[in-house]
C-alpha cells in the first residue's frame, strides 16, 4: 500500500512539471534561497499576476525577486501600489528568492518565511518595477504588478569642437548603450526620473537628470563633453582597480603619496578612479580594498596624463585592519583626528573609514605602530598595537571632551584694571595686577561670571563654553557706585586690634592678641597666618619678615610672611612695642623700662635704660623719639652712640607718637589737639585742634586721619588744616589708607567682625 502511494505521488510530480516546461498555467519558482524553520517562524504562499501594457507581448518568464527587509514583528504597514515607482534597480545578487512568470504573467512562491519584502519585478530590455517595504503574511498574501511599457531617451553625445565618435558609453540606471559613429543613442527605460552619466576618459564627467514617461520618446539633444584642463606644471593620473580575476573593485581606496604630498581618492562603480593636479615626482601608490591590496612605484613628469589600463589587486591577504570602537562622551566619528606613526616616529599612510561609533583603519602594513587620536575638542590619547597580515585589531576606548576655559580683563568705565574677586559659580579667583582672571578645566556648558568690587555696581554675566573651548580676552567693564563712598565687605574672621599694610597685603592683629589674620584689600578674602597660645601686643615687619612681640610671657618671635615660625628669644620685662630702625628692631618694654636695640637676624640684643615710664615710641633713621608721659617730655634715642642725648618739652602728657616725613605728630592724653613737631629743629611747629577725642590715628599719602567714635576728620597734611569730617558708623576703631589707591579708606569697626 505505501509504495503505490509513492508511485502515485511520483506521477504527479512529473506532470507537473511536464506542464510547466510546455507553457502551463502553473509558475516555476526557480532557485529558492533555503530558509531554515524556527518555531517562531511563520511561512505562507504568496502570487501574483505582472501585466504589461502591450499585451502582444509574452509574459512568459518575467523575473520576480524577494528581497526580506524586516521581520513581521517590526512592520506595521506596507507600501501602497501607486508609490511603487521609483528610479533605480537593486542589486540582483543578494535576493531571498525569485520565481518567473507563466505564459499568463503569474508568478508564484511557496511556503516562504511571513515579513517584509522589496519586490522587484523585471522584464530583460523592456521594463520594471520595484515595490518597497511590502508585508508578507496571513493577510497579504498576493500583489499584482503592472510594468507597464518603457519610454525612450535619445540623443547625441559629441565635443565641444563639434565631433563624436564610436563606442562613447552612455549609463542610465546601471544599463549602457554606445554611441554610433555619429554619437547618436538610444535606449529602452523605464517610467521614472534618472541619471544619464558619460564618463568619458580625458574629459569631465557628463551628468544630467531626466524624467521617462511611458510610451514617450524623450529628446535629449547634444550632451557636450568638456575637455579635462592639464595643468603644463602638474600630472593627471588615471587607471581601472580590478582583482587577479579582472572583476573591477568598487570603493578601493587609492593612496598617491611622497616624502611632501599625498592625494586620495576611491575607485567608481566600475573600479575606474583619477587623480588631478598631481606635483610632479615619484610616488607610492597605494591601493586598498578591505583586508587586501598592492602598492608599486611610479613616476610622473609634468603635464603628463599617465594611464594605466589596469592596477591588479592581489586577493591575499597583506594588510591588517585596526578597529577603533569609540565609547563614553565622544561616539563620533568626526571629531576625532587620528595618526599613526611607526616606532622611528615616522608618519604611516592608511584609510580611515567612519562608520557609526567606530573608525577602520586600513592597509597597514605588518609591525608595531603608535596610533594617536586628537582632536579640537577630544582629549588625546595614544594607543599601541602590533599589525599581523590579514588579522583585526579591536580597540574599544572611552574619549572625554576636552576642558575649556574662560580668561578676561576686569576694568573701569576708564580703561583701569580693577582688583576684585571673580566668581565662576560656587569657585572664584582675584584679579591680577593688570585686572586679568582665568577660569581652566571647564565642562561645556553656560556659566554665571559675577563680580562685587569695592566701588563698583554688581556685575553679572553669562558665558557659553563649548568643549574644549577657551574663551579669551574677554572684557568685563564695571560701574562705579553712586554711593556715599561707604561700602561694608564681607565679615572678617575677628575684631582688629592693629591693621598695617605691607607689600600690597593688610595684615591684622585681632583683639584678642592670639592670631594675625592676611586680607586682600580687594577681595576681602582674609587667611589666618599666626595663630598662638601666647599673646601678640604688637608686630612690625623687617626684610620680608614679621616680627611680633608678647608681653606676658616676654618674648621676640620672627616669623615668615606666611606665618611660619623662625624662631623665638626672651625679652625684657613687659615689652608692648615693636618699631624698625635702618638695619636694627627696636623694642619698648614698660615693665623694666628699658629701649631694646635687636639684631633681626639672630634676635641677639642690646638693653638701655630710658629712666622713665615709656608710653610710645616712633623712628626716624637712626633717632628714636621715645615719649615720657608723667614728664610731659620726648626723650631722644642716638642708635648710634647707644645713648639718650636730648628731649623735646612743654608738651603736656604725650601718650602716642606718629612719624610722617620730617614731622613729628604727638597725641596727648585727654586732649583734642595734636602737636606737630620739626625733627630737625626739635621745635614745635603748630597744634592741630581735631574738636573729637581721638582714639585712633593714621597717615596716608597726603592726610592725617583721626578716629573718634562714629566720625573720622580727615586733615590736609600740608597745611594741617580739616579737609572733611565724616559720620561713618558707630564705634569706629582701626583706620588704613590703602598705600595703591589713596581714595580708597580701611576702617575696621570696635565691637564686630566687619570693616
Amino acid at each position: 500500500m505505501v509504495k503505490k502511494k509513492i508511485f502515485i505521488i511520483l506521477i504527479i510530480s512529473a506532470l507537473i512539471f511536464l506542464m510547466g516546461c510546455m507553457g502551463g498555467s502553473s509558475a516555476v519558482d526557480v532557485n529558492p534561497v533555503v530558509k531554515q524553520p524556527t518555531e517562531k517562524v511563520k511561512y505562507t504562499d504568496f502570487s501574483g499576476i505582472i501585466s504589461l501594457a502591450d499585451d502582444s507581448l509574452s509574459r512568459l518568464a518575467i523575473e520576480v525577486y524577494l528581497f526580506s527587509k524586516t521581520p513581521v514583528a517590526e512592520t506595521t504597514e506596507s507600501t501602497d501600489e501607486s508609490d511603487t515607482n521609483i528610479s533605480r534597480s537593486p542589486s540582483l545578487t543578494d535576493y531571498d528568492y525569485k520565481a518567473l512568470t507563466d505564459v499568463d504573467g503569474k508568478y508564484y512562491f511557496e511556503n516562504i518565511e511571513q515579513g517584509t519584502y522589496d519586490i522587484y519585478a523585471v522584464k530583460n530590455n523592456y521594463s520594471y518595477k520595484l515595490v518597497e517595504n511590502f508585508l508578507i503574511d496571513d493577510s497579504n498574501t498576493s500583489l499584482d504588478i503592472d510594468l507597464g511599457n518603457p519610454g525612450t531617451i535619445s540623443g547625441r553625445v559629441v565635443y565641444k569642437d563639434g565631433t563624436s565618435k564610436y563606442g562613447i558609453a552612455v549609463y542610465v540606471d546601471g544599463k549602457s548603450v554606445l554611441t554610433d559613429s555619429q554619437g547618436n543613442f538610444e535606449m529602452s527605460v523605464p517610467e521614472g526620473t534618472f541619471e544619464i552619466l558619460i564618463d568619458e576618459f580625458g574629459y569631465e564627467r557628463f551628468t544630467r537628470d531626466v524624467s521617462v514617461e511611458s510610451d514617450v520618446k524623450t529628446e535629449l539633444g547634444d550632451l557636450i563633453l568638456e575637455k579635462n584642463f592639464i595643468n603644463p606644471d602638474l600630472a593627471v593620473f588615471r587607471s581601472k582597480v580590478v582583482t587577479s580575476f579582472g572583476v573591477p573593485l568598487t570603493n578601493a581606496h587609492i593612496t598617491l603619496y611622497s616624502s611632501d604630498n599625498i592625494y586620495k581618492e576611491i575607485s567608481d562603480s566600475k573600479g575606474e578612479f583619477t587623480i588631478y593636479n598631481i606635483v610632479p615626482g615619484s610616488y607610492i601608490l597605494k591601493i586598498v580594498n578591505e583586508y587586501y591590496g598592492t602598492m608599486s612605484s611610479i613616476e610622473l613628469t609634468a603635464g603628463q596624463l599617465m594611464e594605466i589600463d589596469n592596477v591588479v589587486i592581489d586577493n591575499l591577504y597583506k594588510y591588517g585592519v585596526i578597529n577603533l570602537a569609540l565609547e563614553g562622551e565622544v561616539i563620533d566619528p568626526e571629531l576625532l583626528d587620528i595618526k599613526i606613526v611607526d616606532k622611528s616616529d615616522n608618519d604611516v599612510n592608511f584609510i580611515r573609514e567612519n562608520h557609526d561609533a567606530v573608525i577602520t583603519l586600513l592597509g597597514i602594513s605588518y609591525g608595531d605602530y603608535t596610533i594617536k587620536v586628537d582632536g579640537q575638542t577630544i582629549e588625546a590619547k595614544d594607543f599601541d598595537v602590533s599589525i599581523v597580515n590579514g588579522m583585526n585589531n579591536d580597540i574599544t576606548s572611552e574619549f572625554t571632551l576636552k576642558k575649556g576655559s574662560i580668561s578676561g580683563f576686569v576694568k573701569d568705565s576708564s580703561g583701569d584694571p580693577v582688583l576684585c574677586k571673580v566668581f565662576l559659580g560656587e569657585t572664584s579667583v582675584n584679579t591680577t595686577d593688570t585686572g586679568m582672571f582665568t577660569f581652566g578645566d571647564l565642562e561645556e556648558g553656560t556659566y554665571t561670571i559675577t563680580i562685587n568690587a569695592f566701588g563698583f555696581d554688581e556685575l553679572f554675566t553669562e558665558v557659553e563654553v563649548g568643549s574644549g573651548e577657551d574663551i579669551d580676552n574677554l572684557v568685563l567693564t564695571l560701574t562705579s557706585k553712586e554711593t556715599d563712598g561707604i561700602e561694608y565687605t564681607n565679615e572678617i574672621p575677628a575684631k582688629v586690634k592693629k591693621a598695617v599694610e605691607y607689600d600690597s597685603v593688610v595684615y591684622m592683629l585681632t583683639d584678642d592678641r592670639k592670631s594675625i589674620y592676611t586680607m586682600n584689600k580687594d577681595t576681602s578674602d582674609t587667611e589666618l597666618i599666626v595663630n598662638t597660645t601666647d599673646f601678640i601686643d604688637d608686630f612690625v615687619f623687617m626684610d620680608d619678615h614679621l616680627y611680633t612681640v608678647d608681653g606676658y610671657y616676654n618674648t621676640i618671635t620672627k616669623y615668615d610672611l606666611d606665618g611660619t615660625l623662625i624662631m623665638e628669644s626672651d625679652i625684657g620685662l613687659e615689652p608692648f612695642r615693636i618699631e624698625s630702625g635702618l638695619d636694627t628692631l627696636l623694642v619698648l618694654s614698660r615693665g623694666d623700662n628699658k629701649l631694646y636695640l635687636v639684631n633681626p637676624e639672630d634676635l641677639t640684643k642690646d638693653a638701655y635704660s630710658t629712666g622713665f615710664a615709656p608710653s610710645d615710641m616712633a623712628v626716624k633713621d637712626t633717632i628714636v623719639y621715645v615719649s615720657d608721659r608723667l614728664g610731659n617730655k620726648i626723650n631722644l634715642f642716638d642708635t648710634v652712640l647707644g645713648s639718650f642725648t636730648s628731649n623735646i618739652t612743654g608738651i603736656t602728657r604725650p601718650q602716642n607718637l606718629y612719624m610722617n616725613s620730617d614731622i613729628l605728630y604727638v597725641r596727648s592724653e585727654y586732649s583734642s589737639e595734636i602737636s606737630r613737631i620739626d625733627t630737625s629743629t626739635l621745635t614745635k611747629l603748630s597744634s592741630i585742634n581735631t574738636g573729637l577725642t581721638p582714639e585712633d590715628i593714621h597717615f596716608g599719602a597726603d592726610r592725617l586721619y583721626v578716629v573718634s567714635g562714629s566720625k573720622v576728620a580727615v586733615f590736609d597734611i600740608a597745611t594741617a588744616t580739616l579737609d572733611k569730617l565724616m559720620e561713618i558708623a558707630p564705634d569706629l576703631g582701626v583706620i588704613l589708607e590703602d598705600k595703591e589707591r589713596s581714595e580708597r579708606l580701611f576702617i575696621f569697626k570696635k565691637y564686630d567682625k566687619k570693616v
